[in-house]
C-alpha cells in the first residue's frame, strides 16, 4: 500500500522523534509576481498531534526573502471534536522547533524558532489545567493565576513574528 508523504496517517506519531537538516542551499523563497508567498520551511498543516523539533546546521540560503523563511500552522478549529482533541486545541502544530545549530540558519548558534504554543483556536474552551497541577501537597485547591504566570513555551528574550506565527529565540546559556 502507497502512503503520501504529505498525509497524516491518522496512527499515532513516533516518540522522540527528530529532523535534522545539514549541508543544504536554500534558494529563490520570495513572493512571486501573484503575490504567493514560497516558504522555507513549513509545518504540514494537516498534521495534528505532532511536529518533531528540527535541527539545522551547514545551511546556505540565496534570494531568501527572511519573512519567508518560516511558516507554522495553527491548529485546525475542526479538530476540537469529542472524536478528535475534544474541547481543546489539538497541540501537535503548536510545539513546533527549529533549531540553528551552528549560526548558518538564523545568524546565531543555538538560536530557535518556536511556534505559537500559546495561541487557543476559536472552538477550544482555553486553556484547562489540570486539578492536581493546581493541588498543593496539603490538598489545597489553588486558582490558575496563583500557579500559571503564561502559557505556551517558555520564551524568555524571544520576540514574536507574526508572519511565521512563532518566537524567534536567541541563544541560551548552554546552547
Amino acid at each position: 500500500e502507497k502512503y503520501s508523504w504529505d498525509k497524516v496517517q491518522h496512527d499515532y506519531p513516533t516518540i522522540h522523534g527528530s529532523g535534522y537538516i545539514e549541508d543544504v542551499a536554500f534558494a529563490g523563497f520570495q513572493t512571486d509576481a501573484c503575490g504567493r508567498v514560497h516558504r522555507m520551511v513549513s509545518t504540514n498543516p494537516e498534521n495534528p498531534d505532532t511536529v518533531h523539533p528540527s535541527y539545522f546546521k551547514s545551511i546556505s540560503m540565496t534570494n531568501v526573502d527572511p519573512g519567508n523563511m518560516f511558516r507554522f500552522h495553527r491548529p485546525k478549529a475542526g479538530w476540537v471534536t469529542i472524536e478528535d482533541c475534544v474541547t481543546m486545541d489539538c497541540d501537535g502544530l503548536k510545539h513546533a522547533m527549529l533549531h540553528d545549530l551552528d549560526g548558518t540558519l538564523l545568524g546565531g548558534p543555538s538560536s530557535s524558532v518556536i511556534a505559537q504554543a500559546e495561541y487557543t483556536s476559536p472552538n477550544a474552551y482555553g486553556y484547562l489545567a489540570p486539578e492536581k497541577y493546581l493541588t498543593t501537597t496539603d490538598g489545597t485547591l489553588r486558582s490558575e493565576a496563583e500557579v500559571i504566570t503564561e502559557y505556551g513555551i517558555v520564551r524568555d528574550g524571544c520576540s514574536l513574528d507574526a508572519s511565521v506565527p512563532g518566537w524567534t529565540c536567541p541563544p541560551y546559556a548552554g546552547g
